[in-house]
């Protein structure tokens, strides 16, 4: 889920990047103006919530690791914070109610460094050309990698070719929309949503990320470049939550984590929907 998330990340905000520059109205200031209005909000209230709730059902020590856990989360360094003190498939891992903040400190980070090239670039073309090269770039270093798991895990350096696939989508759609729509088709959307349920499916025995990582992940990149091909991706109900899983996204694991605090034990599906 999360490697499908960064690159849908990476997409989202370099089309917005490029309707700006399209329209001679890129700032940075502007740029991180509307980031924090994006994540900050919501993720203060679940960071508040959290520290309340841990209050009344942590003990002190799990309650001084979630004061802990709550400023890197808030400073985007969680992935750092957690890498060194837990293993995230670990069961303890689930005592961690902001564990999953991670993958957003690793997307601000990338986007810490987006602008920048913005600037160096001025131009779409080549802001194209130095996206290309941290995809490749990063994704040779997280292939040939020897570091430990965890550290493949939480690290931006061996994620940013994620984010980078979903940038380099956004850029090739506009640049070369003419040319590529040739090629777009419902069968190659599809073929894309076989590489993304496949990793549900295959691959839950393999230590992740591995490097069939690349699997589920150009499989987001062709279901992207043929959204307009699937049209129950356009389903109200599927839209409705598309909207709003920023959200469910932020609440989803400390409604796990303090279940385990509060009942001794982890959350059937069902209760987790509800």
């Amino acid at each position: 889920g999360v490697d499908v998330f960064f690159v849908v990340s990476g997409y989202l905000i370099t089309r917005s990047i490029i309707f700006d520059l399209k329209h001679g109205q890129f700032s940075i200031l502007d740029f991180y103006n509307r980031r924090a209005r994006r994540i900050l909000p919501s993720l203060l209230v679940v960071v508040f919530f959290s520290i309340i709730s841990g209050y009344f059902f942590m003990p002190p020590t799990s309650y001084k690791d979630l004061a802990e856990s709550s400023v890197a989360a808030l400073f985007f360094v969680s992935n750092f914070h957690f890498q060194a003190e837990v293993d995230y498939f670990d069961t303890i891992a689930e005592l961690k109610p902001l564990l999953h903040t991670w993958s957003l400190a690793i997307e601000e980070q990338f986007y810490l460094v987006i602008p920048i090239l913005v600037l160096l670039s001025k131009r779409i073309r080549t802001f194209t050309i130095f996206i290309g090269f941290v995809f490749v770039a990063a994704l040779v270093l997280f292939l040939v990698s020897s570091e430990e798991q965890s550290k493949l895990f939480f690290f931006p350096q061996y994620r940013v070719w994620e984010l980078a696939v979903g940038s380099l989508c956004s850029l090739i759609e506009y640049r070369h929309s003419n040319i590529l729509g040739r090629f777009k088709s419902p069968k190659i959307a599809y073929l894309g949503m076989l590489g993304v349920s496949s990793s549900l499916l295959l691959f839950n025995s393999v230590d992740w990320p591995s490097s069939l990582a690349v699997i589920p992940v150009f499989g987001t990149f062709l279901i992207l470049f043929n959204t307009d091909k699937i049209i129950f991706l356009r389903n109200g109900l599927l839209t409705f939550f598309g909207k709003r899983s920023y959200s469910f996204y932020l609440v989803h694991f400390p409604i796990i984590s303090f279940s385990y605090y509060i009942i001794g034990t982890s959350l059937n599906v069902f209760q987790t929907l509800l």
